[in-house]
């Protein structure tokens, strides 16, 4: 059928502004003037409005002769003047965004005959404060009434079935919700952080709720679930399938001590996630993996106890949880996933035991209060970013079995003064992983030189690396302003100890040695340089019994 597409704006010919309210600097009272729409099989879309419009605005039921049946999709976005809006009851559809950041709408009525409030239809509109739905309405889609965080209440008509993802999150005002018997689905995230809301009672049509729906409501201390629902359940006020062998929902606002049932061995993904109140929780034997999240920014966190069951700890499972002083990691665990303790700021020890192979990234990031890494022996990588930020460390004992230490490994570890590889085997030290370490000034390697980058270590003045050490395998990083290359060390026919320093320069050379790496440099004081380039050290000066030394030559 031919459309007649007109775009124009109204004749004031019908209901005009019934009264104005204060408007911001620039702006000027709405009428219909500021309205641009179309007109499609004979029927008014409203597409556009000023966006310097403010105040009430009445839309009629008729322009031009024509009934209004659908506000469309960002018509009045960004209107940030609007205090209120009337909508006609002809009006049976209201499009994605259309009241997107109207910041000062407080009030707005939905006319029976809208089937759908469209994805971000009210998103961000910080000044509503309550919202009447009527009975047509069977859908609220995604981000509907996001960060409406003045709205208090609203209404859920019988025959609603779908609430969708994001629906109501960060609406931290609503303080309490009736869900209708009609409802069928509540989907992930819909009541996030609502901080308001203190108990939930899910009907018994509902089949799924979806991750993290409820998550983060700091006062939330109950969910609780109808006996006749055939798919959810609910125990002590959390949230499980009906078998309880999944826990779905922990309430945000429930304080003390939780030992999850014997059953419920499987956990939605930030099942745990905002529990602010938590203080302590034992995972059942049998569980296999800690979900993705599933305590994340559980800031009141003390303890929790790992059974030797899991396998993976996915990511962000622990991050922010402020007050975890411990972890014990069990021998059963296979992968640690990105983040998985990020943030945990009074974290100060940590083993990650020989059976770990995978790791994400950022696994211990900015956990201020670690003070002592152990690597056990098995592990073969220290991956990127994870022990980036840990300020407070000051030891790391790493394994034999480490072969790469990757990019940003200790990155800002501005406390760490010395560390030791232990093994011939590690290849490379990748670009930055000792970056910001301002501190350390001893880097120990028991074996072959490895590759490393100009960048590897900190940039700040005075220390470079790497000096050959003698009589005895090895490198070691010295805090000098050169590198230095010695290419022999041996000794002549009187016992004295060569070192050849061609490459150095001739002047302002300071000798200093240990008996083993890892021990104190002390100053050689007996030292002379010979015409061709050694130094000589005085057999009388060191007692060299077992034949093995090692030097740092430096330019004072």
């Amino acid at each position: 059928m031919a459309q007649d597409i007109l775009k124009s704006r109204a004749v004031a010919q019908t209901l005009m502004v019934a009264f104005l309210f204060a408007k911001p600097a620039g702006s000027r009272a709405a009428d219909l003037n500021d309205l641009t729409y179309t007109i499609s099989n004979n029927e008014v879309i409203i597409t556009d409005c000023d966006e310097e419009a403010s105040g009430f605005l009445w839309i009629p039921e008729e322009i031009d002769g024509r009934a209004v049946t659908s506000i469309g999709t960002s018509a009045f976005s960004g209107c940030v003047g609007l205090t209120s809006v009337h909508i006609p009851a002809s009006v049976r559809s209201i499009g994605a965004s259309a009241f997107f950041d109207c910041s000062a709408l407080t009030t707005v009525n939905i006319p029976d005959g809208v089937a759908i409030i469209n994805a971000d239809a009210f998103y961000r509109c910080e000044s509503l404060t309550n919202i009447t739905l009527p009975a047509s309405v069977a859908r609220i889609e995604s981000r509907a009434f996001y960060r409406c965080g003045k709205l208090s209440s609203i209404n859920f008509p019988d025959g609603l079935t779908t609430i969708g993802t994001s629906a109501f999150s960060e609406c931290a005002s609503l303080t309490g919700i009736a869900l209708p018997a009609s409802l069928r689905a509540i989907a992930s995230y819909a009541f996030l952080q609502c901080q308001s809301l203190t108990t939930v009672y899910i009907p018994s049509g509902v089949s799924g709720v979806g991750q993290s729906a409820f998550a983060h409501c700091c006062c939330l201390t109950t969910i609780s679930v109808d006996p006749a629902n055939t798919e959810l359940s609910s125990l002590n006020g959390v949230l499980f399938n009906k078998s309880q062998t999944l826990l779905m929902q922990y309430p945000g606002g429930k304080p003390g001590d939780y030992s999850i049932p014997a059953t419920a061995t499987n956990m939605q993904q930030n099942c745990f996630s905002g529990a602010t109140k938590l203080s302590a929780v034992t995972i059942p034997d049998g569980t296999i993996e800690i979900s993705q999240g599933a305590f994340y920014k559980c800031s009141g966190l003390t303890s929790v106890k790992i059974p030797n069951s899991v396998a993976a700890i996915r990511g962000n499972a622990f991050k922010g949880c402020e007050s975890l002083a411990e972890v014990d990691i069990p021998t059963s665990v296979w992968s640690i996933e990105s983040s998985a303790f990020g943030d945990c700021k009074a974290l100060t020890s940590v083993t990650i035991p020989s059976s770990v192979k995978n790791f994400g990234w950022f696994v211990f990031a900015r956990c201020d209060s670690l003070e002592s890494v152990t690597i056990d022996e098995g592990v073969e990588t220290v991956p990127r970013y994870m022990f980036q930020w840990c300020r407070s460390l000051t030891q790391v004992k790493l394994p034999q079995s480490v072969t790469k230490i990757e990019t940003r490994a200790f990155d800002g570890c501005s406390a760490l003064a010395s560390i030791t590889i232990p093994t011939h085997e590690v290849a490379t030290l990748e670009e930055y992983a000792f970056y910001g370490c301002d501190d350390l000034v001893s880097v120990t390697f028991r074996g072959a030189r490895p590759l490393i980058y100009a960048n590897t270590f900190p940039n700040n003045a005075g220390f470079k690396v790497l000096a050959r050490v003698g009589f005895g395998p090895g490198w070691v990083g010295v805090p000098v302003t050169h590198i230095l290359q010695i290419e022999s060390i041996s000794r002549d026919q009187n016992g004295h100890i060569m070192i050849d320093t061609d490459a150095l320069s001739s002047t302002g050379l300071k000798v200093l040695h240990t008996p083993a790496i890892g021990s104190v440099f002390s100053e050689v004081t007996e030292v002379s340089r010979q015409a061709d380039g050694f130094i000589v050290i005085a057999a009388s000066a060191l007692e060299l019994n077992t034949g093995t030394a090692f030097f740092r030559v430096v330019h004072e």
